[in-house]
């Protein structure tokens, strides 16, 4: 028997009814897979997902770590960074720091990257995000990861309420 996603039968409803923002998002970097990605992109809608930061892209034509990438941005041109503002799900407008080019990644292809700061000094823990609407300006694929919280919620309720956590890749 193959082996199916975790959950994968509430996906698909999930993904029917997210027609008010047209797309679906992926809230937890452990989440992205291949199958997961190709489903979504199948049926008509793009995602918005974070990204560890040992994810490989290729960079001038090396794979690289992101995270080695954005330390040589942050240190060689930090003018890459532009400022914007966006206005998230729950109305606040956040201004923030992002870098954004599409990349190559092993697997899936070309993806736009988008690294984020909140402190303009480019202190703080940098977010690193990754849709596969490459046509999506930062501003777009910020304010639609804002709604990633909502989402937490709900997988919160569904491991300690419907049991997901008890839930793994099942053979049947």
């Amino acid at each position: 028997m193959a082996q199916t996603l975790p959950g994968a039968w509430l996906l698909v409803p999930m993904m029917h009814q997210s027609m008010i923002w047209g797309c679906l998002v992926i809230h937890s970097n452990g989440v992205l897979t291949l199958e997961l990605t190709q489903l979504i992109e199948e049926s008509g809608k793009h995602w918005v997902s974070e990204i560890e930061c040992s994810r490989l892209i290729l960079w001038n034509g090396q794979w690289c770590r992101v995270d080695r990438v954005e330390a040589q941005l942050r240190a060689d041109h930090p003018e890459s960074f532009r400022p914007l503002q966006v206005c998230c799900r729950n109305g606040e407008v956040k201004q923030c720091w992002a870098f954004t080019k599409t990349v190559r990644l092993k697997r899936y292809g070309r993806k736009r990257l988008i690294i984020v700061y909140e402190q303009e000094d480019l202190s703080d823990l940098p977010r690193f995000l990754l849709t596969d609407a490459l046509h999506w300006e930062s501003v777009r694929v910020i304010q639609t990861w804002s709604y990633h919280w909502a989402c937490e919620i709900f997988h919160e309720f569904c491991k300690q309420v419907a049991g997901f956590e008890a839930a793994q890749v099942r053979n049947q």
